[in-house]
């Protein structure tokens, strides 16, 4: 839709269920003014016309969405589940941290192992190529997991922290954005998606 106007097409007829469509009328002095009106009384004038001034509607409309899905409780509720997924994400990092810890221990350990065994086998007079590759294997593989645990350590723990003020900030700057936004697609499919 190509409708400027945040809710054509979402609000129905209370009368007979159609959409309501923007319709617009000039004025005395030349000014256009917009309406929402059903678009069965548009199209075929089967439904009364029940013209609403689509600027006061909109502004209605909006103040209600943004009174309730951007309440204090809501944005609060919102910050609580932040800090949770940051909490959850932060222990799920250092579950990670520890089993790259212990499959490097676990690598370490067969390196030694290979190292002992090449060592045998180079006392007893026997080809250690085979031990040797397996060696090697181990020792890139404890450096690749090296590698990722530094990548993980190297990450740092973050934290939502916002005290009431700031809150309520946040949730004045949220409405500010929508209320003043001047992108009508994006605004619509917030909204829509609601």
């Amino acid at each position: 839709l190509l409708s400027t106007h945040l809710f054509t097409g979402m609000i129905e007829c209370s009368e007979c269920g159609a959409k309501l469509h923007i319709e617009t009328a000039t004025g005395r002095g030349g000014k256009t003014y917009s309406y929402y009106n059903c678009s069965n009384a548009i199209k075929s004038g089967s439904c009364p016309s029940h013209r609403i001034s689509a600027p006061e509607l909109d502004e209605l409309l909006v103040d209600a969405i943004c009174s309730r899905v951007l309440s204090r409780r809501n944005v609060v509720d919102a910050a609580a589940d932040m800090r949770s997924a940051l909490g959850m994400w932060s222990e799920q990092r250092k579950q990670e941290m520890a089993a790259f810890r212990h499959q490097i221990e676990q690598a370490s350990k067969r390196s030694e192992g290979f190292l002992n065994a090449i060592v045998e086998a180079e006392q007893a007079g026997v080809d250690r190529m085979f031990l040797l590759e397996k060696f090697n294997e181990q020792e890139t593989r404890r450096k690749q997991l090296g590698a990722e645990l530094g990548s993980l350590e190297n990450t740092k723990d973050v934290h939502f922290t916002m005290d009431d003020d700031e809150l309520d900030d946040f949730r004045d700057d949220l409405i500010y954005i929508i209320k003043s936004s001047e992108n009508v697609k994006k605004t619509r499919m917030f909204f829509s998606s609601m």
